[in-house]
């Protein structure tokens, strides 16, 4: 499972990074219209995605709920859980990281509105997993969707501070470029210190 979970993860950056080749590609010879299309298409493909894997791809068994937020967090550095709590995690924030990269060609100038609208998604699916028997509804989950759709945002947002002029790329807008990274940062540093805690406690 965990080596599942690491293939969906590669393939999910390299389809990012197929993606930006093709922006870049795309900008450089002025075709505006067709970027917004294909990122607007993927953008709605996404949601589609994670609300049939989330709600309509589920049948109904036996319902709770976990509202105590970072339960899982805690969870995964406990010598008492595998190492799934961990992978469930990055899986949460992962899914979200295309919707939150390809939403905004659709959102256009109301870019600031994708992080809202991922959180409410989110709500949205938790909700229908509590009222229809579908699975656990858990505070966890919505932010780390959240968390992955502000990855996903803070990368739409540097690659789009970035420019290629006279066929060399620059970074037209240094400080958008930077602040866009930073949510990438934080969740690889999450990464990090959840793995040092778990094995400090294991060693324990």
């Amino acid at each position: 499972m965990v080596l599942r979970d690491l293939l969906f993860l590669l393939l999910l950056f390299l389809s990012l990074a197929l993606f930006a080749a093709l922006y870049y590609g795309l900008k450089y010879k002025r075709k505006e219209k067709t970027l917004r299309f294909i990122g607007a298409f993927c953008g709605a493909g996404f949601c589609a995605l994670f609300l049939y894997l989330a709600v309509f791809s589920r049948s109904p068994h036996d319902a709770g709920t976990e509202l105590v937020p970072f339960w899982s967090y805690r969870a995964s550095v406990s010598k008492y859980y595998a190492l799934d709590v961990f992978m469930q995690i990055l899986e949460n924030i992962a899914i979200f990281i295309p919707i939150g990269f390809f939403l905004p060609f659709t959102f256009g100038k109301r870019e600031r509105g994708v992080l809202p609208f991922a959180f409410l998604l989110s709500l949205f699916a938790e909700v229908c997993q509590y009222v229809f028997s579908l699975g656990v509804c858990e505070t966890d989950d919505i932010i780390n969707n959240t968390l992955g759709a502000a990855v996903g945002f803070g990368l739409y947002c540097a690659m789009t501070a970035a420019e290629i002029k006279d066929g060399c790329f620059e970074i037209a807008k240094p400080r958008r470029f930077l602040t866009g990274l930073l949510p990438l940062f934080a969740v690889y540093e999450i990464t990090v210190l959840l793995l040092v805690v778990r094995e400090l406690i294991h060693i324990g």
